[in-house]
């Protein structure tokens, strides 16, 4: 069962893909991530959080885990018998501020040598503006396969709407899938436009609610790790459905923890393996843009199927009757028919809208990621 587990995780074709082919490393990455987890199985809680600590320091996407561990840590190490620990919880907060310290210091010592007439504040100011380009948009160019990918459908189909059925036109309706990279697309021409504080708020809030709903059906499991990890699964789904700019490439983030949580002690989780199988099938196709060329087109198709094979080889090992309901294998025979559409017939039919089968792969995929974040929170 091990060998099963590592091998529909970690050579799941969404990593393939995000690493070995769009070259975005993230292997080392996951390593201190379950590293980190690890930890916390073991009830080394100070430890697990400051390699969290480090891991943000490698890189912030990991932010997406931070509500998760914060309360898990204040919940599980700052309190004891229903009394809070000031020194537990001053012991972890010097922890995560060294760490920041080792990370941070060297960028504004080294700037301070060179010129010293920069502010501190000033440098700091620079680097937080390369971490966090709020000016790029609330979504990326291809769409993430998330809650913003269906606001910006609804929006043109309402502008499209108006312009056929009310013969109204919006002076400068903007574009959400132009191409344009790197660039705020402007604002929504019928909905109300989003800032980037409504998308910190709204994640911020959904990834609190949903883990402390973990917390509470957890409060007398034994099994600490475990609960961290569902914590981090929901935090990051959160993030990835409300987040702005979120890349499409961030539905990693909840697949290679949501793959841990397919054992419990020596058992099988079926119903993980499950909601894993689906979310991976579809965070895997959500990525097929990022191969457009026809000629590695077929190694799209070979890499899930082939892990398709696996889920379902698993599956059929140690689980019994069907995988997914009739209403789940329907939605998923819908993303063959996306295939076909967006790899045949798009050019030939409707050659002006180049962009129309990345929105439709989009917005068909948030379908399925929403489906399994709510599945998650109610399990």
């Amino acid at each position: 069962m091990f060998w099963w587990i590592i091998a529909i995780t970690f050579c799941s074709p969404s990593l393939i893909i995000v690493d070995n082919i769009h070259f975005q490393y993230n292997g080392l990455l996951f390593g201190i991530q379950i590293l980190s987890l690890s930890y916390a199985q073991e009830n080394k809680l100070l430890l697990s959080g400051i390699m969290f600590a480090i891991l943000l320091n490698f890189k912030h996407i990991y932010l997406y885990a931070a509500p998760a561990y914060f309360l898990f840590l204040l919940y599980h190490y700052c309190i004891h018998k229903q009394h809070f620990s000031t020194s537990k919880f001053l012991k972890l907060g010097s922890c995560v501020i060294i760490a920041f310290l080792i990370s941070f210091l060297p960028f504004v010592l080294y700037s301070q040598i060179l010129d010293p007439k920069p502010h501190i504040s000033s440098q700091v100011k620079q680097i937080l503006s390369r971490m966090f380009p709020f000016e790029r948009g609330l979504t990326h160019a291809y769409w993430a396969p998330n809650f913003w990918a269906i606001y910006n459908f609804i929006d043109k189909m309402l502008v499209g709407f108006a312009k056929v059925i009310l013969k109204k036109e919006f002076i400068g309706a903007s574009s959400f899938s132009g191409g344009l990279v790197g660039l705020n697309q402007g604002s929504h021409a019928v909905l109300p436009s989003v800032s980037p504080g409504a998308t910190i708020i709204l994640s911020g809030v959904t990834a609190t609610i949903s883990c402390i709903l973990v917390l509470y059906k957890k409060k007398r499991s034994s099994d600490s790790g475990r609960t961290l990890i569902e914590c981090v699964v929901n935090s990051s789904f959160a993030f990835f459905l409300f987040g702005w700019h979120v890349h499409e490439k961030a539905v990693i983030m909840m697949l290679v923890p949501m793959g841990l949580l397919i054992v419990k002690g020596s058992n099988l989780c079926r119903t993980q393996l499950k909601w894993f199988s689906f979310a991976s099938i579809v965070g895997c196709y959500s990525l097929f843009p990022l191969l457009y060329q026809p000629m590695v087109i077929p190694i799209r198709w070979m890499l899930l199927l082939v892990h398709i094979f696996m889920l379902l080889t698993f599956w059929s090992r140690f689980g019994s009757g069907h995988i997914f309901n009739k209403f789940e294998t329907l939605y998923l025979y819908g993303l063959i028919i996306i295939e076909i559409y967006s790899v045949f017939i798009n050019n030939l039919i409707l050659p002006q809208l180049p962009f129309l089968p990345l929105m439709i792969t989009s917005v068909y995929c948030s379908l399925g990621i929403i489906h399994t974040y709510i599945k998650m929170i109610l399990i």
